[in-house]
């Protein structure tokens, strides 16, 4: 990416590969770093990280979740695996296959699904995935890496 997490929540290098299950850590640096603390975080003012109110609000706008992935994908193959299925993008939002990246940092589905992290905290993690013409949410572990969409204010 252009730069890791810790980078754009004003943390130093040294925790982008730390343990905050506990809500903070210190990175091995000797100061403690909490993710309670206020950041601007990776969305600029007036934006955040869409959440399962946004979710549910893009879904019912699309027509429910079983039509809303494929109103939320970029058309074509250049970056979706062959035939890209109900891919019409009516909603503008251009969604790619940007697949998860594991706990071990490998990378899985770059083609096949269009994976982002929602801001809802559950036990497992909350994100909005889209293959074919169907939009759910799955939890997935926080340590999984994903992309992110910004929703304006």
């Amino acid at each position: 990416g252009l730069y890791e997490w810790a980078e754009a929540m004003g943390f130093p290098y040294e925790c982008n590969n730390a343990d905050f299950s506990s809500g903070s850590s210190n990175c091995g640096t000797g100061t403690t770093y909490t993710v309670a603390t206020e950041h601007q975080g990776l969305c600029p003012t007036g934006w955040h990280i869409a959440n399962n109110t946004d979710t549910a609000a893009l879904y019912s706008y699309l027509g429910g979740t079983g039509i809303a992935g494929g109103k939320m994908k970029e058309t074509g193959t250049t970056h979706w695996s062959f035939p890209n299925t109900g891919a019409d993008n009516s909603s503008g939002f251009n969604g790619l296959p940007s697949g998860y990246r594991n706990y071990n940092g490998v990378y899985f589905s770059l083609q096949y699904n269009g994976i982002f992290l929602l801001s809802t905290v559950t036990d497992s993690g909350l994100d909005l995935v889209f293959t074919g013409t169907t939009a759910n949410e799955y939890g997935m572990y926080r340590v999984s890496g994903r992309s992110i969409r910004c929703v304006k204010d």
